[in-house]
């Protein structure tokens, strides 16, 4: 597939997160965007792992193997104890003829000038380094024969550019950048669609156009249905602490967590199923 001239999105880390992922549809439908690549991790944590991995190999141009792909082929890989109760449970649910798919995806992806990683150029089935410091991102992406990388993992939006001058950005709102690529080397984390990690909730993508020079980039984060994903992920998923974490601001996790002991309540009454 070649990317050049072309509007293409960039996703990462959808994690079962079927609320998030139909938000990031319907953006890239109303923008006429048809080419997808998704770094990996459609699985974990989010209630709609099976739904989310059959939507994105619809839609996708290129789809990579994520940690939690790998771990359901690999279960040795060492895990969190939120991780692994989100393991424990998507594994059940996972049916073979997924389980097989998962076995062939890539670890990479790289086309003409531009690479895509999951977390590292190095990934393998147990082997998925986070890139947070700004010296282990240029180290990881600086030896490589692509100018641009894209990258995920982390679950944070983040725009390097290594020029004269070195440009670190964390994305908080939807942000534009023009990178010059005869004379920047630049690595983008599009950030997360189904599970945050900074202070916002909002699920984050990057929308990207590459003439052979220049790369129009620009990292869009958006509002979703919090709610009826964190009550899925609560009463059918794998349990309140992985719901509780998908909700980042203090004010709003403490409204949900109300509202969630009310349905398990409910659910204990009425076997109540969130749909």
């Amino acid at each position: 597939m070649n990317l050049q001239d072309k509007t293409f999105a960039v996703l990462s880390d959808v994690h079962g997160n079927l609320e998030a992922l139909e938000k990031v549809l319907k953006i890239l439908k109303k923008k006429g965007i048809s080419n997808i690549v998704f770094l990996g991790d459609a699985l974990g944590y989010g209630a709609d792992p099976v739904k989310c991995f059959t939507m994105l190999q619809d839609i996708s141009s290129v789809f990579l193997m994520g940690n939690h792909e790998a771990m359901i082929i690999e279960p040795s890989q060492k895990k969190s104890c939120l991780c692994n109760e989100s393991y424990e449970w998507t594994k059940e649910v996972i049916p073979s003829e997924i389980f097989e798919k998962l076995k062939e995806l890539p670890f990479d992806y790289v086309n003409e000038k531009m690479g895509f990683y999951h977390a590292t150029p190095n990934n393998s089935l147990c082997n998925w380094k986070y890139l947070n410091d700004l010296d282990d991102i240029i180290a990881a992406f600086d030896k490589l024969s692509n100018i641009i990388s894209f990258y995920g993992h982390t679950h944070r939006p983040r725009v390097v550019i290594i020029g004269e001058e070195i440009t670190d950005k964390l994305i908080t709102r939807t942000t534009k950048f023009r990178i010059d690529c005869e004379k920047q080397r630049c690595c983008i984390n599009p950030g997360s669609i189904g599970q945050s990690r900074d202070a916002s909730t909002k699920l984050s993508l990057a929308i990207c156009r590459f003439d052979g020079q220049y790369l129009d980039v620009r990292i869009e984060r958006h509002r979703y249905n919090y709610l009826k994903a964190y009550l899925k992920v609560r009463i059918n998923g794998c349990g309140a602490d992985n719901a509780n974490y998908l909700i980042r601001e203090k004010w709003r996790k403490s409204i949900y967590e109300n509202i969630g002991n009310w349905c398990e309540w409910f659910h204990r009454k009425k076997s109540m199923r969130i749909t």
